[in-house]
């Protein structure tokens, strides 16, 4: 845990740098750079696909959906990009119709739309009304729910929530994770009021943290069992005692959107 909690720390500060000193084009880059490596991850250094083709198309795709929702979700060029690259990939499966498998295909749709396309909500919570504060929330969720559960799991857990996708994590560390999670937003709420003299909604934060914590627990389950079906032990080695990107980001992958459809129905501060 300790060298979990390092490279955490270490990785923190840049991506504040890149959120409120660079300007906003760089998180673009930043969301970009992460869809790219989480493909690379989920495909190649996975073995999941064994086409380099197929992966060279997914970076493509990656980057075209990151583009997609730079431009508000309203470039006329994206969409036609996407069909014409998913329409290369049955294409390249045509031609190794016998080195390729229908789950290659399948995955990289997956890896190069969905995941890319989850990571951009972060662009579109940075755009929303406040969005320079609000940034932030998708990454509470997920990583103090993440600290909260394994500690409430390390001195308390007694049951197991998912032994056959990972042991370690208990029915106890998954509630104190929710119970944190909700503490940490409603404490959320008060350094805006106080320090950015923002009107902060407690009750709504605490009912957002209720949902965008089991969301994160989903997250991280979601991207294991995929490891587990594959026998993968880490997705990468970027961050000690974390893995790759994917071991890293995998609850903000569901927390983001979460996040950002939560905003478009209720405010959470203003």
């Amino acid at each position: 845990m300790a060298i979990r909690t390092i490279s955490a720390f270490i990785a923190l500060p840049f991506f504040f740098v890149v959120v409120y000193l660079l300007p906003p084009v760089y998180l673009t880059v930043f969301v970009a750079l992460i869809a790219l490596v989480s493909v690379y991850e989920l495909l190649w250094r996975s073995k999941i696909v064994t086409e380099k083709a197929l992966v060279c198309v997914g970076y493509i795709m990656a980057l075209a959906v990151v583009l997609w929702a730079h431009f508000g979700y309203n470039s006329k060029f994206v969409l036609p990009a996407v069909f014409l690259l998913a329409l290369l990939l049955f294409v390249i499966w045509m031609i190794k119709q016998k080195s390729i498998e229908f789950k290659q295909v399948t995955a990289t749709i997956f890896g190069s739309t969905v995941i890319p396309l989850f990571l951009s909500s972060i662009l579109g919570i940075m755009s929303s009304s406040n969005g320079i504060y609000l940034i932030i929330v998708p990454f509470m969720a997920a990583w103090i729910t993440d600290t909260g559960a394994y500690f409430t799991g390390y001195f308390l857990g007694k049951h197991k929530l998912a032994p056959t996708i990972s042991p370690k994590k208990t029915v106890e560390g998954a509630i104190g994770g929710v119970i944190v999670c909700v503490l940490s937003f409603i404490i959320y709420g008060f350094i805006m009021e106080k320090c950015f003299l923002l009107d902060a909604n407690y009750l709504v934060l605490a009912i957002a943290g209720l949902v965008l914590s089991p969301i994160a627990q989903i997250g991280d389950l979601s991207l294991s069992i995929i490891k587990r079906e594959y026998n993968i032990k880490d997705y990468g080695v970027i961050f000690p005692g974390h893995g790759g990107i994917l071991d890293r980001f995998d609850s903000v992958l569901f927390t983001a959107p979460a996040t950002l459809i939560i905003l478009n129905f209720i405010t959470l501060i203003a």
